[in-house]
């Protein structure tokens, strides 16, 4: 498991293909925990397939809040102190794109 010392928020796109016409779709979101993100996701595809689209990738990731992932501060342009300076994403997690298995799978990435 990642040691996460720095204040988190969590980072969702949910891809999907028109059934009819075959054109791309995504759905990019943000959460501010792991149980809000699976939430925001799990209705996100529930809308998508409302909308006749096939739900083709679903991922998440766990991102420093001060500095969205980049390890550079967005308020000061110096190397984040909250996160000091982790570039990329603490964890992240591909969903499974069949409806009752989005939850099942989850993978950390280490430093």
């Amino acid at each position: 498991m990642v040691e996460i010392p720095a204040t988190t928020k969590w980072r969702y796109i949910v891809e999907c293909q028109d059934i009819e016409s075959g054109s791309i779709y995504a759905a990019i979101g943000s959460a501010d925990t792991r149980e809000q993100c699976e939430g925001h996701v799990s209705h996100e595809a529930e809308r998508q397939r409302d909308l006749y689209r096939h739900v083709v990738n679903v991922e998440a990731c766990e991102l420093c809040r001060e500095c969205d992932g980049e390890g550079v501060s967005l308020s000061t342009g110096l190397r984040c102190a909250s996160c000091d300076g982790r570039q990329g994403p603490f964890t992240r997690i591909k969903f499974s794109s069949k409806p009752r298995r989005f939850f099942q799978a989850s993978h950390s990435k280490a430093a």
